[in-house]
């Protein structure tokens, strides 16, 4: 790990081991086989919580977008499908590293937007995919999203950011195709 990201993860008290641990193996991949092509993190605010509001084309964009915000000082928590978190692994990893499971279709899914919340009023980055899936437009583009993202800043009164990326659909295709030749480029416009 080198000595910034060092410094930027021993001064990230708020995240778990299992985070840091993460970071440590996920970011040095991401930076092997991808290029980067980041504009407006200025954005982001210097302290406090936040809601980022991304798009969603790739099974990777989780990927793509913590690399984006953890590398500006913003170490992001997403809202993921309850699913993911029953896979034993990924599972276990995801809930070590203080991801926000959401319940589709039943009475648990406002825990999900209550632990949001919680987590945006503790100063962290919430990252929510406001379509709740991949795209289905051929072409990518965004389908209609819910409103948990604006909702969430109303109660809150933090910032809601919108979070264009775009590149992570050329590592892993929707359909599951894994592609690292050429080093795609991970586009983020925030």
């Amino acid at each position: 790990m080198d000595e910034a990201l060092q410094a930027r993860v021993g001064a990230t008290p708020d995240v778990t081991l299992a985070y840091r641990a993460a970071v440590g193996t996920i970011r040095p991949i991401m930076r092997a086989l991808t290029r980067q092509d980041w504009q407006g993190a200025q954005c982001l605010p210097a302290r406090g919580g936040c809601v980022i509001a991304a798009n969603h084309i790739s099974h990777a964009d989780p990927f793509a977008v913590a690399h984006f915000l953890f590398d500006n000082g913003h170490p992001p928590f997403f809202l993921g499908k309850a699913s993911l978190f029953e896979l034993p692994l990924l599972g276990r990893w995801l809930t070590a590293c203080e991801q926000v499971p959401v319940h589709r279709g039943d009475g648990r899914a406002v825990e999900a937007f209550r632990d949001a919340v919680a987590a945006v009023g503790a100063g962290r980055c919430v990252v929510v995919m406001p379509e709740s899936t991949i795209t289905k437009d051929p072409l990518g583009w965004p389908m209609a999203g819910k409103t948990g993202a604006a909702r969430m800043a109303l109660q809150t009164g933090v910032p809601v950011l919108p979070l264009g990326q775009w590149g992570a659909q050329e590592l892993l295709e929707p359909g599951g195709r894994f592609r690292p030749w050429g080093r795609p480029v991970m586009r983020m416009r925030l």
